[in-house]
């Protein structure tokens, strides 16, 4: 059965160096492709603690194999928490791209298809870029000066106009003035 997800929502068109793709939600029983690929990356979790328990002392050969009895007890589950992690991961988010565009372009292979999503993030990354550009063009034709407005008091070449620093927070002396020298080591 179909998620609500999966029932409701639309195909989506993306623009890839200008030919047209359709990305679909991807199916729930995708998600089972998802899990083995989680399940082939976790590998044998005996053959893991083998590893690591050379050069352990019998505790820690104790707590690595009763972790890894624990893991292997649990077998092909994958928890949702793995599977977050996994859709966060550039790997899950290249698989995700391929199984998204599998429905309407089944001629696309994996390895396309990952190419694919590289292509999409990289124009996507370019066009914040672009819009970071056209609001500099925007604050610059506005007459607004490059990023945050300075304090009149802090404009370069200026004194400060509080003739009394504050004291650290610490209760410690102020910071010299800039251009009045080293700065004297402090008395502990």
């Amino acid at each position: 059965m179909e998620g609500l997800t999966g029932l409701v929502a639309a195909p989506t068109s993306v623009e890839i160096d200008g030919k047209a793709y359709t990305l679909t939600p991807i199916p729930v029983r995708e998600f089972a492709k998802v899990e083995r690929r989680i399940l082939e990356r976790r590998g044998d979790p005996i053959a893991v603690a083998k590893q690591l328990a050379e050069g352990c002392t019998p505790e820690e050969r104790r707590e690595i194999f009763e972790r890894a009895y624990q893991d292997a007890f649990r077998g092909n589950m994958v928890s949702a928490r793995e599977i977050e992690e996994y859709k966060a991961s550039l790997a899950g988010m290249r698989f995700l791209f391929w199984l998204s565009l599998r429905k309407e372009h089944p001629e696309i292979n994996e390895d396309d298809g990952s190419a694919l999503a590289d292509q999409f993030f990289a124009e996507r990354l370019e066009a914040i870029g672009r819009m970071d550009w056209a609001r500099q063009f925007v604050d610059f034709i506005s007459g607004m000066p490059e990023g945050n407005l300075s304090s009149p008091a802090m404009e370069p070449g200026t004194e400060s106009t509080q003739n009394n620093p504050s004291p650290g927070s610490d209760g410690s002396e102020p910071s010299p003035k800039p251009g009045t020298g080293v700065t004297p080591p402090s008395e502990t």
